[in-house]
């Protein structure tokens, strides 16, 4: 959360900016984890951006969770 906020920072743009989310989550079982931090930069829920959360068979190594958004300049 904090890479995207930078980069988005750095373009000219911000969290408040993202429209969509997409998180691809090896587990399910540890979306609860995922959304405690996710709602942590999302608070008021009415602001939120449209989420699509899925499992996936595998990430990269190590990975349990990548993140992908779709965020207006």
């Amino acid at each position: 959360m904090e890479n995207i906020n930078t980069i988005l920072q750095e373009h000219g743009s911000s969290l408040e900016n993202i429209v969509k989310v997409t998180v691809f989550i090896a587990n399910l079982e540890k979306a609860k984890a995922f959304n405690d931090i996710y709602y942590q930069y999302f608070k008021d829920e009415k602001k939120r951006p449209v989420r699509c959360c899925v499992q996936v068979a595998k990430l990269g190594p190590g990975v349990e969770v990548e993140v992908e958004f779709i965020a207006l300049a």
